[in-house]
This record gives C-alpha cells, sequence and structure tokens, in this order.
C-alpha cells in the first residue's frame, strides 16, 4: 500500500480510488469518503478534485440514506460516481482492486493485537470467492471487541471493502465444529488462507 502510494501520489488517493474500483455501482459524498476510507476532509476534497479532473469519476446527484430515529430516510445529495467510460478503468481494476494484495503480514499483527488469536482465516473476497458469507474468520479468547471492530474499520478503509467478519471464542469455535456447522464448514470446507492456526484443525 506504502508503494502504490507513492506511486500514485498519495496513500488517501489510493484508498479513495480503491472504493470506487470495488463498488462500482455506488455513489458516494464528502463524507462517505471521509469515513469509509479513513483520510482527512482536506485530502477528500483535493483528491476528489484530481480525480475528477482526470475523468476517473463523474459528479452525480443522487439518493443517499440515512437514519432518522427508528427509520431510514433518503434525501438527494452530490457526490460522485465511478466513470465506467474511463479510458483505463481495466487497468487500474487489475492493479489496485485486487484484495490479495493486502498487507496480510500487517493484518495479522493488527488483529493478533487484540487478544489471544488462535484462528485466523481468509476467506470469501480475499479469494475472490463472491459466494461465501465470511471474508474473515477470527478464533481467539480474551479479545477485545471494541479494539478488533477499530482495527477491522482500518483494515476496510485501507481495502476499499465493507468486510464481513465472525468472532467466536476457542470453546465457541470447537463446539460448532463437533456439530459440523454449516456456517464454519462453509469456511473450512472451501478454499480459504490461514495466517494463524494454532488449532491445527
Amino acid at each position: 500500500m506504502e508503494t502504490i502510494g507513492k506511486i500514485f501520489g498519495s496513500q488517501a488517493r489510493v484508498k479513495i480510488m480503491r472504493l470506487f474500483l470495488l463498488n462500482q455501482n455506488s455513489c458516494f459524498d464528502a463524507p462517505d469518503l471521509f469515513l469509509k476510507c479513513k483520510v482527512q476532509k482536506t485530502a477528500v476534497k483535493k483528491e476528489m478534485k484530481v480525480l475528477e479532473g482526470a475523468g476517473f469519476v463523474k459528479r452525480k446527484k443522487f439518493l443517499k440514506e440515512y437514519k432518522k430515529g427508528n427509520k431510514i430516510k433518503k434525501k438527494k445529495v452530490f457526490g460522485w460516481c465511478l466513470n465506467a467510460d474511463f479510458t483505463y478503468l481495466i487497468q487500474f481494476q487489475n492493479l489496485l482492486a485486487i484484495t490479495g494484495s493486502a498487507d496480510k503480514g500487517n493484518m495479522t499483527k493488527r488483529i493478533k493485537n487484540t487478544g489471544n488469536i488462535k484462528m485466523l482465516v481468509l476467506s470469501g473476497i480475499f479469494l475472490k470467492d463472491s459466494e461465501r458469507e465470511i471474508d474473515i474468520l477470527i478464533v481467539g479468547d480474551g479479545i477485545k471487541r471494541k479494539s478488533l471492530d477499530s482495527v477491522m474499520e482500518v483494515i476496510q478503509s485501507e481495502i476499499g471493502k465493507e468486510l464481513n467478519y465472525a468472532v467466536f471464542t476457542s470453546d465457541e469455535f470447537s463446539y460448532r465444529l463437533s456439530l459440523h456447522d454449516r456456517f464454519i464448514r462453509d469456511i473450512l470446507d472451501y478454499p480459504h488462507e490461514r495466517l494463524v492456526d494454532k488449532l491445527n484443525i
């Protein structure tokens, strides 16, 4: 990520471009980009000016959902959508929208810092398998959920896609595994990558 950021001019630009490339049917306004990409507000304004000028995105008014009390409402806002006619779209797609290029070593280190991690498995989007429900399976004890959720938010901002992840204690995981739980088998019976495996399953 750091090397690509140097080539493209900034880490913020890479994060924003990756968000659009991995969510090609979605539009985002400035607050969305600030929250999802974890970049400074001034950087959002600067990078979007560059990307819009290059034709990578198009400015557009769209309906945005927001929560008011217990109700979901919609309002029209100005934002940006990926320009499907951008000349180098496929090239950028191949270069940037590859979740397999994520820094797995750094990801593992961050997650391990949230508790005693016994198993860490990548599936779903990391293996380009859209049929899997879960992208990351985490098994461990003494996991600080708030810390883990914060770590996952940062990882999602770097990858550019919301991730589905499941967390189990060692006992919960062993019990569900003994029952041949469909949710667990749906991960382990299909191609996956184990970044941590202290359970030797």
